[in-house]
């Protein structure tokens, strides 16, 4: 640990070094509220993103939630509005503080700045200054939609991405096709250029109209074997209207999905339970247009929602070629085919990924139904999918679904109901000839001050659905009960909870029936308006098997994990925050000895020269005993990106990222990044083997707005 402390101090020393010459250029430096890159939007979900990395162990796509907050940007929700669907357009208000709002207007009138929230429950000055950029006041409302002024007042934004590993990875190597050819898994097709397009038209919230196109690091463009189809691997477009008259929304292309609690239906993102934050009822988003690089978690064709009275009528239909895993045939027409798996990695790098490209259709189908009172909606959902090949999984006991079939009918019914400082909701799911899936919840404001959340949820052993929202094989047979509890006081808020899971079945690296339990404290300290601190930790108690050897059927043991976090955000100036990690964990397995981990990070944004100049940094150092013990930190990264890297072995990392804006609605991005392991030979296995102790990435965009 004394090279460790040695490293600290180091980085103590480079901060502040970069502290005081900035500081000497602070006469050119103009003092403004921070923006962009210096802002804080990223923060409000920072947490989130690392603790939902951490629970699923998976690479997750949160660019959707990137992407509503930019759009938020330049289209503000009004406040004063008594729509509830215009205020639930802001994913960082939750329905208790709606509710409120909504209260204090009635009761005392439009507010006259968004400074009087603090007069209301539920809102402190910090939290208003966060939400500020996304909120607007207006006393009237919005002219009628025409198409003509939709055409001639909306903007355009176009960006353009490029991404690249600078070191030399084994599978791009010069090989004859004879290697090839005994390989292919082993060889990438194109090169380590990774390449983005997208444009976006829209107007309010009424119009918008999208084109998406990306190659992916090893992917061909214009090489390649001449066998190969030329110009970028996914294309993705758009067009969708929204609140015209009768017509709620209207979606042609590509499109997400979710209603209800998203146990039925859902192709969007689902957070799941955050230490820190108490889970609530899902926001239903019913129908929103996809403009992500995410190849996978969309529909794809038209959806339409009328709304009569009180009822909102939705009906879709998708149909869409996936990658699966062909067996059996040459050709996807031959009856004795079948897949093993589809797969969603998006990647078609080598001759084999490109082979189970599109190798089968999806077909979708369903009507949802909505019926709104003042307070409560309920909601009813039927859909129907199908495959144009048989899914045949391999057999694995600890895989329910591998005994199943995917596809088939789904009906689903939710409610919501609000009354007072109570909010109840639940939804219930049943796969017909299959199994079923229920949760209940309950949210309650005892005092303006005290919050307690609860709720209970259970899927059945026989309940197999690709587009719920606990899809994944570790969600079947699995009941959970949740509590936390949440006090807030002036300068600090506490948020506590438990969690306890059993699980009814086998599941990965888990031989038996077995349980699971969580419990978690946080505390979240305002240093004014300068910015917050936070201690979290968590304790964590996880089935494994204990690695028996000659065991056909592994007897299981229980591990320990407990993890501690303190994170400073300052900004002593307007144009500088600085910032703070510390990540301890510590876990105890059944078998194992003891195994720790350490990470310690440094911040520093600046935004100088009237927001024309952004600058930031991190220097992070890890010390972890295995890949068991990996921590997760999430990082700053190009706007509507994001990054949340797994951290194990001992070694560092830093990034820096520069923001310019030479030009009027013109910005360029360049993000540098690179991982060091000063004991290691090499780095990653396989295709992406680098024969070097470091790792280097680099990312550009540039974005127009007109």
């Amino acid at each position: 640990m004394n090279t460790f402390k040695y490293l600290y101090m180091k980085t103590l020393a480079l901060k502040l070094l970069i502290f005081i010459y900035i500081f000497c250029l602070s006469g050119e430096v103009h003092s403004q509220t921070l923006d962009s890159l210096v802002g804080e939007p990223e923060s409000l979900l920072e947490g989130m993103m690392e603790q939902y990395t951490s629970a699923t162990s998976s690479e997750t796509d949160f660019s959707q939630w990137f992407l509503e907050l930019e759009t938020l940007k330049f289209r503000p929700v009004n406040i004063n509005s008594m729509n509830q669907e215009e205020l639930q357009r802001l994913p960082l208000l939750n329905d208790q503080q709606i509710m409120n709002l909504q209260a204090y207007t009635r009761e005392y009138g439009l507010l006259a700045s968004i400074y009087e929230l603090q007069w209301i429950d539920g809102f402190n000055q910090v939290f208003i200054d966060r939400i500020a950029p996304y909120i607007t006041i207006e006393f009237r409302q919005e002219d009628d939609f025409k198409l003509k002024n939709a055409f001639k007042y909306g903007h355009s934004k176009i960006e353009m991405r490029y991404q690249r590993i600078i070191e030399d990875q084994s599978g791009y190597e010069k090989v004859s096709d004879s290697q090839i050819f005994l390989k292919p898994n082993n060889y990438y097709t194109g090169n380590q250029d990774g390449l983005a397009f997208r444009y976006r038209y829209s107007y309010r919230d009424q119009l918008q109209l999208g084109i998406v196109a990306e190659k992916d690091a090893g992917e061909a463009l214009f090489g390649g074997p001449d066998s190969l189809r030329k110009g970028f691997d996914y294309y993705s477009w758009h067009l969708y209207l929204k609140n015209i008259r009768k017509l709620s929304y209207l979606a042609l292309g590509d499109y997400q999905v979710q209603f209800g609690q998203g146990l039925t239906l859902s192709t969007g993102l689902s957070m799941g339970m955050i230490s820190g934050i108490l889970p609530s009822r899902k926001r239903a988003t019913l129908i929103k247009p996809h403009n992500s690089f995410n190849e996978n978690t969309f529909f794809r064709g038209i959806a339409i929602g009328i709304r009569q009275k009180r009822f909102l009528f939705t009906t879709f239909y998708s149909m869409r070629k996936k990658d699966g895993n062909l067996v059996n045939s040459d050709s996807t027409e031959d009856a004795s085919a079948f897949v093993t798996s589809i797969q969603e990695s998006g990647y078609h790098r080598t001759i084999a990924e490109i082979a189970d490209k599109k190798v089968i259709s999806e077909q979708l189908m369903g009507l949802n139904i909505q019926w709104s009172g003042s307070h409560v909606i309920y909601g009813a959902t039927y859909y129907h999918s199908g495959y144009s090949l048989e899914i045949q999984k391999k057999s694995d006991p600890s895989d329910l679904t591998s005994n199943g079939t995917a596809g088939g009918n789904y009906l689903g019914v939710d409610y919501s109901y609000s009354y007072k400082r109570m909010i109840l909701y639940g939804e219930g799911s049943y796969q017909l000839n299959g199994g079923y899936a229920f949760i209940q919840g309950l949210n309650l404001s005892l005092h303006p001050m005290l919050t307690v959340s609860s709720f209970y949820r259970s899927t059945g052993f026989n309940y197999i659905n690709n587009y719920s929202a606990i899809s994944s094989s570790s969600g079947t047979n699995k009941s959970e009960w949740y509590m936390g509890i949440e006090t807030v006081f002036k300068k600090f808020r506490i948020t506590a909870y438990t969690d306890f899971q059993k699980y009814s079945w086998l599941r990965y690296r888990v031989d038996s029936p077995s349980l699971g339990s969580s419990q978690g404290i946080e505390l979240l300290f305002t240093l004014g308006r300068k910015g917050e601190t936070r201690l979290r930790y968590k304790n964590s108690i996880n089935a494994m098997n204990r690695d028996v050897e000659l065991e056909k059927v592994q007897k299981i043991g229980y591990s320990k994990k407990q993890d501690f976090q303190w994170t400073l955000s300052y900004q002593p100036l307007p144009w500088l925050r600085i910032g703070n990690k510390v990540y301890i964990s510590q876990l105890q397995s059944a078998d194992a000895a003891k195994e720790k981990a350490y990470m310690i990070s440094q911040d520093l944004k600046i935004q100088a020269f009237d927001s024309k100049l952004g600058f930031m940094l991190r220097y992070t150092m890890f010390d972890t005993d295995s890949y068991e013990s990996r921590l997760y930190s999430y990082e700053n990264d190009l706007p509507s990106s994001f990054s949340v890297p797994a951290l194990n072995g001992r070694g560092s990392r830093y990034y820096l990222m520069l923001q310019l804006n030479v030009i009027k609605d013109t910005d360029i991005w360049i993000r540098y990044s690179r991982t060091c392991f000063p004991s290691a030979t090499h780095i990653s296995e396989g295709s992406s083997q680098i024969a070097s102790d470091h790792k280097s990435d680099i990312r550009l965009m540039v974005s127009f707005r007109f």
